[in-house]
């Protein structure tokens, strides 16, 4: 990942298309928001955010994006519409890198202080804990999240070693299913459009496979950055987050008869 002594630092949050090419919608720690092509990597400007955004999650049922920002205390929930206009919604305390939606409408938000899974109220702003993740008896770096297929996926590092795997929406647990002895999933950002997963890290945009974590492909970017938080923007019905529910069950009990 590329860092220098001032990052420009993006969130990002992808809308669902009918193209071959997703779109991306990213801010920036600046408070640029635009869109990027994930078949390019070009990058278009739409406008600016107010304050510094944290994360994205684009919410179907409203059609706005929410994030974030940290550019005043306390920290601020805003809704944002896909051209760009900013609506203050609430104040809220500064608990995540990366907020995604469940299959059944709950805005699910890593609290990153105390390593444990949550949601958040998208009208008031207030975090209730689902749970302990388990992965860290401190304070865990990364925690982007991401809903693919109905699953939430998350990516969480120690700052040494990084971790890519599952979140279980009931317990809040973390079930890693690819370790990487480097920091590469504790700084990559995770989103997906429905049909892929993706990650960003530095100036690369992969295309993940949600079973292992492993790299399918890998489009440089038009740019480079400092991501720090994702969210899915195609929602699954609730019907497919029971599923997938169910198979992270089974995931489970898999890797405890291992």
């Amino acid at each position: 990942m590329i860092r220098n002594a001032t990052p420009t630092v993006f969130v990002l949050a992808i809308l669902a298309s009918v193209s071959s090419a997703a779109t991306l919608y990213t801010a920036q720690r600046d408070g640029s928001f635009g869109t990027v092509d994930t078949i390019t990597g070009a990058y278009t400007s739409i406008g600016t955010l107010p304050g510094t955004a944290l994360n994205l999650a684009y919410d179907q049922a409203s059609d706005r994006f929410l994030t974030i920002t940290s550019g005043t205390a306390p920290y601020q929930l805003y809704s944002v519409t896909p051209a760009g206009v900013s609506t203050y919604i609430a104040d809220t305390p500064w608990r995540s890198h990366g907020l995604t939606f469940s299959g059944g409408g709950a805005l699910i938000d890593y609290d990153w202080a105390n390593d444990a899974l949550g949601t958040l109220n998208k009208t008031t702003g207030a975090f209730t804990s689902l749970g302990s993740t388990g992965y860290s008896t401190g304070a865990p770096m990364g925690g982007h999240l991401a809903n693919f297929n109905g699953a939430i996926y998350g990516a969480l590092g120690n700052g040494g070693s990084s971790d890519f795997g599952a979140f279980n929406l009931i317990s809040g647990a973390f079930v890693p299913l690819k370790h990487d002895s480097s920091s590469l999933y504790q700084s990559m950002v995770l989103a997906s459009d429905g049909t892929a997963l993706y990650g960003l890290n530095g100036n690369n945009l992969y295309t993940l496979d949600a079973a292992n974590g492993n790299i399918l492909s890998t489009t440089p970017l038009a740019f480079s950055a400092d991501w720090v938080g994702a969210a899915s923007g195609a929602v699954p019905e609730p019907a497919s987050t029971g599923l997938a529910v169910l198979g992270l069950a089974g995931l489970l009990v898999r890797r405890r008869r291992a």
